[in-house]
């Protein structure tokens, strides 16, 4: 299970230092060449709005874009280091034999609703994809971000249902 921060500043999680540094890797190098575009458009748009009276076309979908892509491609590394946010109100009710009982289920619903969301995006996506749909300024089709985050939104359930497995093996394991 996750403890508290250590004094290094690592949280351990329960998936191991090894995946969390090529998820890291991975998708670290693709939010900062996101990040880069993102600041490269926002000063194209302003040298060219302030300097030249001629701004970017279609800047604020770029922008629009990056945004999205960075907050998608962020999430996969937030759920396998534990950092989404947890609220943990009722755990005060619930008997101390019965808490580890009530993560899993906690757990179990989250993947439940995260499955619900790979299957909305997917449709989106299909639908984009199906009907032609376009950003109103650039020339370019929508599907392929609604596929990223898709697809993005498949990782993070990859990762929860190894991380649900491994807390089953675990439980499976103090009895």
């Amino acid at each position: 299970m996750s403890e508290e921060p250590s004094l290094d500043g690592d949280k351990k999680t329960i998936l191991g230092r090894g995946v969390l540094a090529r998820l890291d890797k991975t998708f670290g190098v693709a939010a900062g060449v996101i990040l880069f575009l993102l600041m490269l458009v926002v000063t194209v748009d302003v040298i060219g709005r302030y300097v030249f009276t001629a701004p970017l076309r279609g800047s604020f979908e770029y922008i629009q874009i990056c945004m999205a892509l960075i907050v998608f491609v962020a999430l996969p590394v937030i759920v396998a280091r534990e950092e989404n946010v947890q609220v943990e109100v009722f755990e005060f009710f619930i008997p101390k034999p019965l808490r580890p009982f009530a993560r899993l289920l906690g757990f179990a619903l989250s993947i439940a609703i995260v499955t619900g969301l790979v299957w909305i995006t997917f449709k989106r996506a299909s639908s984009f994809y199906g009907s032609g749909e376009r950003f109103v300024l650039l020339p370019a089709p929508l599907y392929p971000v609604a596929y990223f985050i898709f697809a993005m939104w498949v990782v993070c359930l990859a990762i929860m249902i190894a991380q649900f497995a491994i807390r089953i093996r675990g439980s499976e394991d103090h009895k």
